[in-house]
């Protein structure tokens, strides 16, 4: 029985996990256009459905289903339009007017250049997988370098700077971002996807198990 019980669970846990982070992301992209889409189909099929008020669930689907879709089609558009004359130049006008913007500026500013670095096709965000000396000289851990050092900050050192994100276990959306000197950053045989699961299974993951297995295979 025992034996059974974990093996379903080592099948659900990721199912589970995965449903669990979609519908998060899900709900975050849909949650400031649900309000307004539950009163649009509330009042287009309140007469032909009675007390549509009380079908919340139904009505919270649906909303977040054209939520998505709409979400999408925007997305779509706003990039093609943002590759044309006239509407690059109307993005210029909304940058200054957001960027004059007490307290908005900050956020927009933030997000934009973050999103710029995060949506370029040419660059990948991680460009190794690393052991560094951290959170002192006689430990160890694993991190994920950008290469991305600022030039103000690179300038000041007589040595080179390398910027390694540590992230932390078992939850790697967080961590460190950590600026050491490149000849104590060395370069390890791991994938971005396998260092992530080793952080997550808090080191108890070995890919060169399943590395052996795919090659039996």
């Amino acid at each position: 029985m025992r034996k059974y019980f974990a093996t379903g669970l080592i099948i659900l846990l990721p199912i589970a996990i995965t449903i669990a982070v979609l519908v998060f992301f899900i709900n975050i992209l849909t949650e400031p256009f649900v309000g307004t889409l539950e009163k649009i189909i509330n009042n287009l099929l309140g007469q032909e459905i009675q007390n549509l008020e009380n079908h919340h669930t139904l009505l919270l689907f649906f909303s977040k289903l054209l939520s998505l879709i709409f979400l999408f089609f925007l997305t779509i558009t706003l990039g093609y339009l943002g590759r044309k004359l006239f509407f690059s130049w109307f993005l210029k006008k909304i940058n200054i007017l957001f960027t004059k913007i007490p307290v908005v500026k900050s956020i927009y500013s933030a997000t934009r250049d973050i999103s710029k670095i995060f949506l370029k096709n040419d660059k990948r965000f991680f460009k190794k997988s690393v052991l560094v000396p951290f959170p002192h000289n006689k430990s160890l851990a694993l991190g994920l370098s950008t290469g991305i050092v600022p030039q103000a900050i690179q300038k000041e050192l007589d040595y080179k700077l390398e910027a390694v994100f540590i992230p932390t276990s078992p939850h790697p959306i967080s961590g460190f971002l950590t600026l050491l000197n490149q000849k104590d950053v060395k370069e390890i045989d791991l994938s971005t996807e396998e260092l992530f699961k080793i952080v997550i299974s808090c080191g108890m993951y070995d890919p060169s198990e399943l590395r052996k297995d795919d090659t039996r295979e």
